[in-house]
């Protein structure tokens, strides 16, 4: 089942179990054990509707031809990061769709998120997107079956030096949810983060914030303590204004967009040290790696940027390029990666 998330049209009276609907404004009770996060906590969050409009307007849209030029040295690491929104689906609907993202951009890691895969589906799904040579790791749900799961594909040559697959929070490392692949130089945790769930406030905020937050801060920051790191994957959360399209207010009483998440990102970004490098490189670009199926959103480009490379700040000037790739078909989210020279 796709995590929710509501993407808001003006005329919707009602909300649905998709990613899509209405909110109506004055339903939002926070849980006792989960505390309201004050607006101060995360960028823009005094600004005002027509402040939020302006810098809209005021900002670039994304367009893959802002991307950094090809170095002209092998970069020493590039790193992809995908919600397929279900792996064996991408697959029937589009059999080369990795193949062909992985020959097109020559990653060397490539994570994958959602896969909704099962321990006994691996080796036939394996047989159709993982490239010969290739290792690749795979984290699936436990229990709910066609649900969350992670996976994670390394080029020929480029073993770990460790691997793992949890970070200590029993109920999120059933569900499959992160990776961690240990480099000579870094370790790159990739990572499917809860997503918070319907109704308002949503159902599952109070195990995000008060459960996975803290766990994954503690293990990126045990890591961080060794070498530098790569955080990256779909963290379920538009941080800025700048990263959602549209209908600020009522979207922070659903998923994705609370004051409760956003603030536990800055949190993250703080404690951690770490860098969002899309917004590093592009700090005036209007971009988004999440369109609802419904109501036509990708065609009008209302879309949600919930996928992020976060990186040490202590690396951040090895940093060539943060982009992603919204013409690339096949879920609805897109591609996004990094280039470390």
């Amino acid at each position: 089942m796709a995590p929710k998330r509501l993407t808001l049209r003006p005329a919707a009276k009602t909300a649905t179990k998709k990613r899509a609907g209405s909110v109506k404004t004055g339903l939002l009770k926070r849980p006792a054990t989960a505390s309201s996060a004050g607006s101060a906590d995360v960028p823009g969050g005094h600004m005002t509707p027509k402040e939020v409009a302006a810098m809209i307007k005021g900002s670039t849209a994304y367009k893959e031809p802002l991307r950094a030029k090809r170095l002209g040295k092998k970069a020493a690491l590039t790193v992809l990061s995908w919600n397929v929104n279900g792996l064996t689906a991408l697959l029937n609907s589009r059999p080369r769709a990795l193949i062909d993202l992985i020959s097109k951009h020559q990653p060397d890691l490539i994570f994958l998120q959602e896969t909704k895969l099962q321990e006994q589906d691996l080796d036939e799904v394996k047989g159709g997107c993982v490239p010969s040579g290739w290792g690749s790791h795979w984290a699936c749900s436990r229990g709910k079956k066609g649900y969350a799961g992670v996976g994670l594909l390394w080029r020929p040559g480029f073993d770990p030096v460790s691997l793992k697959d949890h970070i200590g929070v029993a109920e999120a490392d059933q569900e499959g949810r992160s990776i961690t692949f240990e480099t000579p130089q870094f370790f790159v945790v990739g990572a499917y983060v809860p997503n918070s769930g319907e109704g308002y406030p949503p159902k599952r905020l109070n195990f995000r914030i008060k459960q996975w937050e803290p766990a994954i801060r503690k293990h990126l920051k045990t890591l961080a303590a060794k070498k530098p790191i790569i955080y990256c994957g779909d963290m379920n959360v538009c941080h800025e204004a700048l990263d959602l399209w549209g209908n600020h207010g009522p979207n922070s009483k659903g998923a994705g967009y609370t004051p409760e998440e956003r603030q536990a990102f800055s949190k993250l970004l703080k404690e951690n040290a770490l860098v969002d490098s899309f917004r590093h490189r592009h700090p005036n670009v209007r971009a988004f790696t999440y369109w609802s199926y419904r109501f036509k959103a990708k065609a009008k480009n209302n879309g949600w940027r919930l996928d992020y490379c976060l990186m040490s700040d202590s690396a951040v000037t090895r940093l060539h390029d943060a982009f992603m790739l919204p013409s690339v078909k096949g879920s609805d989210h897109c591609p996004i990666g990094i280039v470390l020279q």
